[in-house]
């Protein structure tokens, strides 16, 4: 219980940090950008990752009120998911297992809502 205590706590600090004159577009990305950072970290393979990666990048167009915060949102993804893939504080390093599970989550989540993408 601890660990997604500390896995939750993580995804919210994040989610949180630059709140200020942040658009719908990033706020919407940071959690998935630490997700996916950190299922990179954990592991899981490339091509899933990437794919969850081309869905995002959809969801941050279709939310992005102009191409200025396209821009800041994809800025934002980018310094999330490699702040994810190599994170420098232990205490909010999530537990692969976790990690793992929730990624998951995030597929079958896109697969229901028709969010899949074909193959590039």
């Amino acid at each position: 219980m601890r660990s997604t205590g500390v896995a939750g706590a993580a995804a919210f600090l994040l989610s949180h940090i630059g709140v200020a004159g942040a658009t719908s577009a990033t706020l919407l990305t940071e959690n998935d950008a630490f997700l996916l950072g950190n299922a990179h970290r954990c592991c899981v393979a490339n091509e899933r990752v990437a794919r969850a990666g081309r869905v995002i990048h959809d969801l941050i167009v279709a939310a992005s009120d102009n191409a200025s915060d396209q821009e800041a949102a994809k800025s934002r993804f980018a310094v999330v998911y490699v702040a994810s893939t190599n994170p420098e504080e232990p205490g909010l390093i999530p537990p692969c297992e976790v990690v793992v599970r929730q990624f998951d989550r995030l597929e079958r989540h896109h697969a229901e809502g028709g969010l899949k993408r074909a193959r590039r």
